[in-house]
């Protein structure tokens, strides 16, 4: 956040580990986060790497850009580096790799060997390989990983039992369930797992809290016929179950376990949930199509695929899906918003049974059974507009669950609210504010934050009903920033030289002293994933506080005239704006949040505004310039993964905001929105 703008919320959402039923709305992620379409993505099929051989499952790491592609008949697990798309091999402790999940708080890897009935677990850092021992004669088939807890659950087919790992110790409990559980999946909001039982037609329900069946519900859910596969919508808590029996599909609400049923094509196979959206995909093998089912109706569309689609996965942040066809050996592409399908070949793929996507590099990994070898897709676009707003707007921040953003208006002593989806304005008034001049957003509560300079305190913006309240904080607030991990929210209070730290979930209030006297911080952040917050001072240094125990520590120097702070939590980088020592132009001094060693970028001359988005890599800065001079208004565009910059001309603009979800970029001019 920072005093002209605000910050990117980040797609950590499943590091939580104390989430309340709100966090349904972060849609982890986060993860991240999660998330409404581009117009006009053009897909391209760039390189296909070759794997090992019968390549059958495939997994993506958004943090450290590594693709993991299970190869059932050469017992070996290839890792793809989504920069370079160089691979290598990992051994598999066992035999006949079938399934994969990835925990990306740990970076660590969950392989199940279903001949062996182990699993291997690589460490993501070193490819360093464990073997874990889940059942006897179990013949796993199926894993999946709640980053929140790190607990994994694996379905082991022959023996009716889940085997749940701890992914701290390795160490593994069982869990009965139904015949034949063939797939799972996990709420992390709930902490709830859902087992799809083939052969006794019902879904068992755990209760990840203790890993049994909850005894307050129903543990056991019926379905249809043959249950095959199931995804959940952690926003909304349903789970959809595809049944193959009975050519329908099983909607289970994760409050009440009560089930609905609808029908889908023939044979549905798979399942994928877009939680932004709401919709629901199944990829039916014996009608060639795929259903789509809006959740909010539980209305369903039909889109033509290929020949036998047998693997689905969806973009949340381009709201594009991705079918993998077998028997024509090619990908039909989804258009989210209009259901238009386009279908995309690669002439050395053959027979693609698996899919998976990082949302953060917009690149989407086609496992090719036949070929023993792996496509990658990519696609990108851009638009703008301007919305109208209150008067001498300073400051902005996005909802990506909600697709609202919230722009702080200075002059009129209000808040406007924009739809993401159609640009409608609402705006909202506290009559105990004066002088909004930072925002900020937690997602996970959709709760809003704003600032405000003459009247000493914070309004607090509930965003489902924009009804207010306002909490004291210290002198002159000037920007505020939220964790929405562990629901605190800090604002730098410069004239009493501290931040306040409010506890989202009761609206108490911590003071903490940002440093010396005289350090009157102005500007802060939040790394989500280390629980760091960094604070410019006046005084030229930069404070972190440690948010688990709200010490703070003196890093050093920061720039002459800093307006803008942000962090990139993916990266761990610390992005500090100023004026620099030189009237020639601005500077950002990137800090390695491990290291805490800093390098210096050249901007425009005066930043005034700053965001990241965390998904792409990219930190936008806005230059405020000045005219006459030759240094006009702009914004410079730094690759996070390079240092590299591009400059955009753009008019004087006073704050800024990005929706990850979306990738744009919202700038305050004047009493617009660009």
């Amino acid at each position: 956040m920072n005093t002209e703008g605000s910050k990117p919320v980040a797609g950590v959402i499943c590091v939580q580990l104390c989430l309340t039923s709100w966090a349904v709305r972060v849609g982890c992620a986060i993860a991240l986060l999660t998330l409404w379409p581009l117009a006009g993505y053009g897909q391209s099929v760039t390189v296909s790497v070759p794997v090992g051989t019968s390549p059958l499952a495939v997994a993506a790491n958004p943090v450290t850009n590594k693709i993991y592609v299970a190869n059932f008949s050469s017992d070996t697990v290839t890792v793809i580096d989504g920069a370079t798309n160089t691979a290598t091999t990992v051994n598999a402790s066992g035999n006949e790799p079938v399934a994969l999940a990835v925990n990306p708080v740990t970076n660590k890897i969950y392989v199940v060997d279903a001949a062996s009935s182990t699993v291997t677990v690589i460490d993501g850092a070193t490819n360093v390989t464990t073997s874990i021992v889940v059942e006897t004669a179990g013949n796993p088939q199926a894993v999946a990983v709640n980053p929140v807890t790190n607990q994994i659950y694996v379905a082991n087919l022959n023996s009716k039992v889940i085997t749940v790992i701890d992914g701290a110790t390795n160490a593994t409990s069982i869990v009965p369930v139904g015949t034949f559980p063939v797939a799972l999946a996990v709420n992390p909001v709930t902490n709830k797992i859902y087992v799809a039982n083939s052969g006794s037609a019902n879904v068992t329900v755990i209760n990840g809290a203790t890993n049994s069946t909850p005894a307050s519900v129903s543990a056991t859910v019926s379905t249809g016929t043959t249950p095959h596969a199931l995804a959940v919508n952690a926003v909304t808590n349903e789970i959809y179950v595809a049944n193959q029996g009975s050519n329908n599909v099983t909607v289970i609400d994760g409050i009440t376990n009560t089930t609905t049923t609808l029908a889908a094509g023939s044979t549905p196979s798979a399942v994928v949930v877009n939680p932004v959206t709401n919709k629901t995909y199944v990829a039916n093998q014996g009608s060639n199509n795929v259903t789509v089912i809006d959740g909010a109706t539980n209305t369903a569309a039909t889109v033509t695929a290929g020949t036998v689609p047998f693997a689905l996965a969806v973009n949340s942040l381009t709201n594009q899906i991705y079918v993998a066809n077998q028997n024509s050996s090619n990908v039909t592409v989804i258009d989210g918003a209009t259901n238009a399908a386009s279908t995309l070949a690669d002439t050395d793929a053959s027979s693609p049974d698996a899919l998976a996507v990082n949302p953060v590099t917009n690149k989407i990994y086609v496992a090719n059974n036949d070929s023993g070898n792996v496509t990658v897709i990519d696609g990108a676009t851009t638009t703008t507009t301007t919305v109208s707003v209150g008067t001498s707007p300073q400051a902005i921040a996005a909802n990506p669950v909600s697709n609202k953003i919230y722009v702080a208006n200075n002059g009129s002593g209000n808040v406007t609210v924009i739809d993401g989806v159609t640009d409608a304005t609402t705006t909202v008034t506290d009559a105990n504010a004066n002088g909004p001049v930072a925002v900020a957003v937690n997602p996970v509560t959709n709760k809003i934050y704003v600032a405000n300079h003459g009247s000493n305190n914070v309004t607090v913006i509930d965003g489902a009903t924009n009804a207010t309240m306002t909490i004291a904080a210290g002198t002159a607030p000037v920007d505020v920033a939220v964790n929405p991990i562990t629901n605190k929210i800090y604002v730098a209070n410069p004239l009493s030289n501290n931040v306040t730290v409010i506890d989202g979930a009761t609206n108490t209030t911590t003071t903490v002293t940002a440093g010396a006297a005289g350090a009157a911080p102005n500007v802060l952040d939040v790394n989500t994933i280390t629980n760091k917050i960094y604070v410019n001072n006046s005084s030229y240094v930069v404070t972190m506080i440690d948010g688990a125990t709200n010490t703070a520590t003196t890093l050093g120097g920061a720039l002459i005239f800093s307006s803008a702070v942000a962090v990139n939590p993916v990266t761990n980088k610390i992005y500090v704006a100023g004026q620099g020592s030189c009237i020639c132009g601005g500077i950002v001094t990137v800090i390695d949040g491990a290291t805490n060693v800093t390098t210096d970028v050249n901007v425009g001359q005066d930043p005034t505004a700053m965001v990241v988005n965390p998904v792409t890599n990219k930190i936008y800065v806005a230059s405020q310039g000045y005219p006459g001079w030759p240094f006009p208004s702009n914004v410079t565009v730094i690759d996070g993964a390079t240092n590299a910059t591009t400059t955009v001309n753009v008019a004087y603009v006073t704050a800024m905001a990005v929706n990850p979800v979306t990738n744009k970029i919202y700038m305050t001019n004047g009493n617009t929105v660009l």
